[in-house]
């Protein structure tokens, strides 16, 4: 029960993040809007319970989680190589 709650509301600010990054294309950049979505998707990934393999059977779930999980990994990945180059101080390295 609080697994599919949590989901829920994981799912929910997925697609509030999902609707301010395409807001940040149709109206125009926004600072505002730009952290907003970008807090939405780093809260979902504390939000979602991620893969629970009871329900073998049902694998819309996994795929769900992988959706969900898309935006945060290519936020930590930029956030790990933008560290990482200022840190070494060479980007041509990477």
């Amino acid at each position: 029960m609080l697994d599919a709650l949590r989901r829920s509301g994981a799912l929910t600010l997925f697609c509030l993040g999902a609707y301010l990054v395409f807001d940040l294309f149709v109206s125009g950049f926004n600072l505002v809007v730009l952290l907003t979505a970008v807090g939405c998707f780093v809260l979902t990934h504390y939000l979602n319970p991620g893969p629970k393999h009871q329900d073998e059977g049902v694998y819309i779930w996994d795929i769900l989680d992988v959706i969900i999980e898309l935006p945060f990994r290519s936020i930590a990945l930029a956030l790990r190589l933008v560290g990482r180059t200022l840190k070494d101080g060479n980007p041509a390295d990477l």
